[in-house]
């Protein structure tokens, strides 16, 4: 049966409705060893903490429309399995768990002296039996539905190398998709503007069919002729910084969204946010979960999109990229 993996159990792809593809619900980037020694300015760095705030938020998604989010934080980095099912059960919102590994600086400490086979296991396990808990080894019942692998260098290396390395191999036992992240410092180094044409080749080379392999934070430094050649090899193409226009105007990623359209590329793309700090939420003053359905939709509308093709992107996309795949 082909499923989506929740933290409240499998689900049929076509369920989870409008679907954020990568937040951040339950967070800590005080966490990462590079952030410990001094404390930054309050809403200035990744913090989600409260979970009674965090439910109101998706309620509030809830009501404008949303069904289901994707929280990418990994272990190591404050992400709470168990925290997550009580919110998705509270906001009857549909939440995806995230396995995998963060950045080097935030990767836990015993992944130096894992072997990639270890580590590729304990990624299977919080796959089919649960992930660790918070603080501990402790293994809960909540199972992760996604891999994340990151790269905070211009190329993988280190870490980070082992990482991938042990995430391809736990995609290919448990047919668990693949999602990317690379830092921001690195995309203006890079060709293309992001690294998934390095990645994307790493992993075909593993075997990964690239129809399981979502290219995060594409829309920062964007490069057309990048992302549409990792579409037609079959990946994931992820906007998912908008509203963040210190980055790119969000018309101009509208207008990337045409781009794609106008290739006949709409069903590689996928929407989301990267909703991390406090200022981001209703509760302080922000947009909250809700920002593309109530302002970017509008905007696509406004250059040329139809409501059957945005519904295509934000619904029915998502369903198709985050499903389990056969092994």
């Amino acid at each position: 049966m082909t499923y989506v993996q929740t933290v409240l159990g499998q689900i049929d792809p076509d369920k989870l409705g409008f679907t954020l593809p990568h937040e951040h619900i339950i967070c800590d980037y005080l966490l990462c060893r590079s952030r410990v020694r001094k404390k930054p300015q309050w809403g200035t760095y990744m913090w989600f903490d409260d979970p009674e705030v965090m439910t109101e938020e998706l309620k509030y998604y809830r009501e404008d429309g949303g069904g289901a989010v994707v929280d990418m934080t990994c272990h190591g980095w404050g992400r709470d399995p168990v925290t997550l099912r009580q919110i998705s059960e509270a906001s009857y919102v549909h939440i995806v768990a995230c396995t995998g590994f963060y950045i080097e600086n935030c990767m836990p400490d015993w992944v130096k002296y894992k072997t990639v086979d270890q580590l590729a296991s304990w990624i299977e396990r919080e796959i089919v039996t649960g992930c660790n808990a918070r603080k501990s080894q402790e293994v809960t019942g909540v199972k992760a539905g996604i891999i994340k692998t990151s790269v905070s260098r211009p190329t993988y290396s280190h870490l980070e190398l082992k990482g991938l390395k042990a995430v391809a191999k736990a995609h290919l036992r448990t047919g668990i998709p693949i999602s990317t992240h690379n830092s921001g410092s690195i995309r203006y180094e890079i060709e293309g503007g992001n690294i998934g044409t390095e990645l994307l080749e790493f992993l075909v080379d593993e075997g990964v069919n690239p129809e399981s392999v979502i290219i995060g934070h594409t829309d920062e430094n964007p490069d057309i002729r990048n992302l549409v050649s990792l579409a037609r090899k079959g990946a994931w193409i992820q906007f998912d910084t908008i509203g963040k226009e210190n980055y790119i105007l969000d018309e101009t990623r509208a207008n990337l969204v045409l781009a794609f359209r106008n290739r006949g590329l709409l069903d590689q793309l996928l929407l989301s946010q990267d909703r991390n700090r406090k200022p981001m939420l209703r509760k302080y003053g922000g947009p909250g979960y809700s920002d593309i359905i109530s302002r970017f939709n509008p905007i696509l509308e406004k250059v040329g999109l139809t409501l059957k093709e945005i519904k295509k992107i934000t619904h029915n996309n998502p369903g198709k990229a985050l499903r389990k795949r056969e092994k």
